[in-house]
């Protein structure tokens, strides 16, 4: 694809999900950033460890040692619903 059709596509949703956000309520809006700091996270993980597994070897340089007490952590969850 051409690189500034992409580009434009990727700004275009951007400024979607922005007018998004301004229509949603304050709880809402804080459920979302929560949301995308683990759908952030997460990538990351996945990015580093394919990384890793084709042969960089600066990815343990770069990021924090995980250990597996850290995935394990519980997290409260509050049920929302929407009227």
């Amino acid at each position: 694809m051409n690189k500034e059709f992409l580009a434009k596509m990727i700004a275009a949703k951007k400024l979607e999900y922005e007018a998004l956000r301004e229509l949603l309520p304050e709880k809402v809006n804080a459920n979302l950033d929560e949301i995308n700091n683990c759908l952030k996270e997460n990538l990351m993980e996945i990015v580093m460890e394919l990384y890793s597994a084709t042969g960089g070897s600066s990815s343990e340089s770069k990021t924090p040692e995980r250990n597996g007490s850290e995935g394990n952590k519980e997290q409260k969850v509050q049920k929302v619903i929407i009227e």
